[in-house]
């Protein structure tokens, strides 16, 4: 059985459909605010609602650096492809947004 996060499942020739965050960013005077963290989330509530109105079942983003890795997985990002690449389902930003997901546990 194929992992949840393998999105060959919905490739077609190395394609898959997507939704991506692009270029998400807080200025430095205004870090440690909350603001990546709410810019993130509003970005996750906006895909879940495109996600149940038109069938795209992935949101991308590509962080611009590796230090950004940790953040976005602690928000149920994963990796994906060879490229440093991160995904959310659409099932987890539904859970996420109506606030019925549980994380796994760390381990």
């Amino acid at each position: 059985m194929k992992r949840a996060h393998d999105v060959t499942r919905w490739a077609t020739n190395g394609v898959f459909p997507a939704l991506q965050l692009e270029y998400l960013g807080v200025c430095e005077r205004h870090k440690r605010l909350g603001i990546r963290s709410f810019l993130t989330m509003d970005a996750v509530t906006t895909f879940s609602r495109l996600a149940e109105t038109t069938g795209v079942p992935v949101l991308t983003l590509q962080p611009l650096n590796a230090d950004l890795i940790p953040y976005y997985r602690d928000r149920n990002f994963l990796p994906y492809g060879r490229g440093g690449g991160m995904m959310m389902l659409a099932e987890t930003a539904i859970r996420l947004r109506d606030g019925t997901f549980d994380a796994p546990p760390n381990g």
